[in-house]
């Protein structure tokens, strides 16, 4: 199994790392920016979180639903906010509930900002403002060391292409950028579709991860006729 950085963050932080364009893209710095207003977006940022929650045995799943099981805060800023929502809302620990109905409700928790707070509270990322035409601040979240992006894309690629199983956080990185087709993202262009393929391979190492990811691909797809909203 690939070896981890020290640091480790949530599913939502890696979510968004693992798909910052590089400098190739940008022509400078390696930049966090999905489109934080897509729906798509939303929905998926909100799965990520409630797939770091099964992680941390604070909910469990079938394939529809889920359920409480640990109300106990887990320390992590990008996800107790979600679980606090859950707690607050009417939902008993070990009562069902429709995963997709949780994952919109839960948009107003914005974990896409919250997830951007706790990168750059851990110093991993760092807002910059460029003033431009000198009318208005355009704001970007600049990865601090680029290195990060790429070790994870090394350890995701190790997967996918070299035989190498994924612990289960990974299997929830692969179903999420699989249920929101941004492996353009992440690999070279003429492998996304080896990408997709081999994905599914991992798919039931997390059982909650790929019951939540299948829910976000629903939801995205729902509403694909609106545009691109991812």
């Amino acid at each position: 199994m690939p070896e981890r950085s020290p640091i480790t963050v949530s599913i939502p932080e890696d979510f968004l790392l693992l798909t910052a364009q590089l400098p190739a893209t940008t022509g400078g710095a390696t930049v966090i920016d999905l489109p934080a207003s897509r729906m798509g977006i939303k929905y998926a940022m909100t799965g990520a979180a409630l797939m770091e929650l099964g992680q941390r045995d604070r909910i469990e799943t079938d394939l529809e639903r889920l359920w409480l099981c640990d109300t106990t805060p887990t320390g992590a800023a990008a996800v107790d906010p979600v679980l606090a929502h859950l707690v607050a809302k009417p939902y008993a620990v070990g009562v069902p509930v429709p995963i997709g109905d949780v994952i919109k409700e839960l948009e107003p928790v914005d974990v896409y900002q919250r997830a951007l707070d706790a990168l750059k509270a851990r110093g991993l990322v760092e807002d910059r403002v460029k003033r431009v035409l000198f009318l208005f601040n355009e704001h970007s979240w600049e990865v601090a060391d680029p290195e990060i992006v790429a070790s994870l894309r090394r350890r995701i690629s190790g997967v996918l292409f070299e035989g190498v199983i994924p612990d289960p956080r990974d299997a929830c990185l692969l179903s999420l950028i699989e249920a929101t087709k941004k492996f353009q993202r992440v690999v070279e262009p003429e492998r996304v579709q080896e990408a997709v393929t081999n994905t599914k391979r991992y798919a039931n190492l997390d059982l909650v991860g790929r019951n939540v990811a299948m829910q976000v691909s629903r939801l995205i797809e729902a509403l694909g006729k609106y545009g691109d909203i991812v």
